[in-house]
């Protein structure tokens, strides 16, 4: 871990590595990302099915890229009861949270003979890319299935690593049933830039889709940003960040809980953690030592701890309002103000992809008893990213329809606009209206 103090010089250098850090991942695995894709444009499915066998250790033909939908249709007989019910609960949680946010048509006589409005339409295709590794993050397909259906999108492509250890077909069950519960037929077995680039391309059995979602890590973060000139794309949501804000009257035990908890989802996972009070930060440092040492499982130790000494940075500040100051250039994707009468400080931040308010506001359950998505905008891209929702599965384009008293009324000025641009063409085509 690092801690930085303000007023050193090595905080200020650090701190703008961190505003930086898009543009730093972006030189460091550009060429590499844009050789996945020559490959992928090249040979199609044939590099598919050799990154599978390179990167997941699974041999695959070309049909075998696509999950059967007889596992599909059966896939609630693999998950128990339990967990059907708590991801229907949360399917729930989400569905009202999301259906607030839907964006509507509007149509209106804004004044005699001016009619104007937009309309909203669905996307036809989008792909949702869930990630593998050694988790299973079945969370990510709920958090944007749910939107997508709210906004009306028929064609969802599931796109996600096979997974050995699961034996045939590869896929976390409950992917599986979720696929089911929200009608989606087309699973890609294909994993990180490949995957992206398949959804972004196309394939033998599928069009190119029309917008990209799901998180993933630091290369398909990237990829993200480069698919971005042919496709749409929802976010930056590489590996997760979280900023915490603190106090006198947060507990050091529950941030350290936090973090802890963070670092296991995520052994990518940025944090930073801000405080005025030295000694709160090193009992924070010791309390995660022991968390480590305590831990009993070697894998979870192991990359709980390199997540903590490589991507945790504690920050040592000058007061509350300094802190924030901080968080608003930083723009993580998560900001947990743990402190006292959070929401007085709501209109302080002005910019992250979602803010967790009090004590009993844990990010590890943003997701899970929520309702809202923790899967949110990184890299700093919440800066001018909007949360996902409905709206994020959509175009929406305007409508106009004037009369001709209405056009005949509103000429003169629009002639003396058009000229002042200098097209003085404009008049003709505005008087043609009324010479037959």
């Amino acid at each position: 871990m690092r801690i930085l103090k303000a007023g050193s010089s090595d905080f200020q250098e650090t701190f703008d590595s961190l505003i930086l850090r898009r543009q730093t991942l972006m030189d460091e695995l550009s060429s590499e990302v844009d050789s996945f894709f020559a490959k992928y444009r090249s040979r199609r499915e044939e590099a598919l099915v050799e990154w599978a066998k390179e990167f997941d250790h699974v041999e695959l033909d070309e049909a075998g890229l696509w999950v059967d939908e007889d596992f599909i249709k059966s896939a609630h007989k693999l998950v128990s009861k339990d967990i059907r019910k708590a991801i229907d609960h949360a399917k729930d949680r989400i569905e009202r949270f999301q259906s607030e946010l839907k964006l509507p048509s509007f149509q209106s006589n804004e004044e005699s003979g001016v009619f104007w409005g937009t309309e909203v339409r669905p996307l036809d295709r989008v792909g949702v890319y869930v990630p593998g590794g050694r988790a299973n993050y079945f969370m990510t397909l709920l958090l944007c299935a749910v939107p997508a259906k709210i906004a009306g999108v028929k064609d969802i492509l599931l796109a996600s690593p096979p997974r050995k250890k699961l034996g045939k077909p590869f896929i976390e069950p409950t992917l599986l049933y979720l696929a089911k519960t929200f009608s989606i037929s087309k699973i890609l077995l294909a994993g990180g830039v490949g995957a992206m680039a398949a959804m972004a391309f196309g394939t033998k059995k599928t069009l190119p889709v029309e917008k990209i979602f799901g998180s993933g890590g630091k290369r398909a973060a990237v990829a993200k940003l480069k698919l971005s000139g042919y496709i749409g794309v929802e976010g930056l949501s590489g590996p997760s960040e979280t900023a915490f804000v603190c106090d006198k009257t947060t507990s050091v035990k529950q941030i350290a809980a936090d973090i802890i908890g963070k670092a296991d989802h995520d052994p990518d996972a940025e944090i930073f953690v801000f405080h005025s009070d030295a000694k709160w930060m090193e009992e924070l440092v010791q309390r995660l030592a022991q968390s480590v040492e305590t831990s009993k499982n070697h894998l979870e130790r192991s990359s709980i701890q390199a997540c903590l000494e490589k991507r945790t940075t504690l920050f040592i500040v000058k007061s509350l309002d300094d802190a924030i100051e901080k968080v608003n250039q930083l723009t993580p994707g998560v900001v947990c103000l743990a402190v006292d009468d959070a929401s007085k400080y709501i209109p302080e931040v002005k910019s992250c992809g979602s803010l967790l308010l009090g004590h009993y506001t844990p990010p590890v359950g943003l997701d899970l008893v929520g309702g809202a998505s923790g899967l949110v905008s990184t890299l700093g891209s919440a800066a001018f990213s909007v949360s996902m929702s409905p709206a994020s599965f959509v175009r929406r384009f305007t409508v106009m329809e004037f009369d001709k008293p209405a056009l005949e009324r509103l000429q003169k000025e629009s002639i003396s606009l058009a000229k002042e641009e200098g097209f003085l063409t404009h008049e003709a085509a505005l008087q043609s209206r009324f010479e037959d």
